[in-house]
C-alpha cells in the first residue's frame, strides 16, 4: 500500500464483484452483498482495518495475531471485580476464551464463541462466573474459524 499510494492507510475499502459477461454487462453477484440496486455503491464496501490483516514480515501469520510482534491478551476487572480478557481480533474470525486452574487441567469455556465485527480489531469477554479476589485461573484465547 505505501509503495502504490505513497502512504499506508489505517483502512482498506474491499468489494468484489461479478459480472454476467467479460466485457462488464450486468453485476450478477457482489461482495459483500450491497443493497441489490444493481451497482457496488459506497456504503457496500467492507472495512478492513489495515493493522488486522497486516504482515509486514511476509511470515504468513498476521502481525495482529502474531505473539512476537502484536498479539498479547490484556486483562482487568470489571466494577464488580470480574476478569475482562481483552485481545486483538481480526474482522469476520470466531474465538472462544477458556479458563483452567492448573495449566495441566480441563478447560472450561468462557461465556459463548465471539465473532468480530466488520471492522473490529479488539474484543473483550468478561468472566462472570470468577473474581480477580477468588482463586487464580489461567485463561486461553482459541481461534474458531481460520
Amino acid at each position: 500500500l505505501n509503495a502504490a499510494f505513497g502512504y499506508t492507510p489505517q483502512i482498506v475499502y474491499v468489494a468484489a464483484a461479478a459480472y454476467q459477461t467479460q466485457d462488464g454487462g450486468v453485476l450478477a453477484a457482489q461482495g459483500p452483498a450491497g443493497n441489490g440496486d444493481g451497482n457496488i455503491d459506497p456504503g457496500d464496501f467492507l472495512a478492513i482495518p489495515v493493522a488486522a490483516v497486516s504482515d509486514q514480515f511476509g511470515l504468513g501469520v498476521y502481525d495482529w495475531l502474531n505473539p512476537s510482534l502484536a498479539f498479547a491478551a490484556t486483562f482487568s476487572s470489571n466494577a464488580s471485580g470480574n476478569p475482562v480478557i481483552t485481545w486483538p481480533s481480526i474482522p469476520g474470525k470466531t474465538y472462544q476464551v477458556q479458563s483452567c486452574a492448573t495449566l495441566s487441567g480441563a478447560w472450561q469455556s468462557v461465556g459463548s464463541q465471539v465473532t468480530a465485527g466488520a471492522s473490529q480489531i479488539s474484543i473483550s469477554v468478561t468472566d462472570t462466573t470468577q473474581t480477580l479476589s477468588g482463586a487464580g485461573l489461567f485463561y486461553r484465547v482459541m481461534l474458531v474459524s481460520p
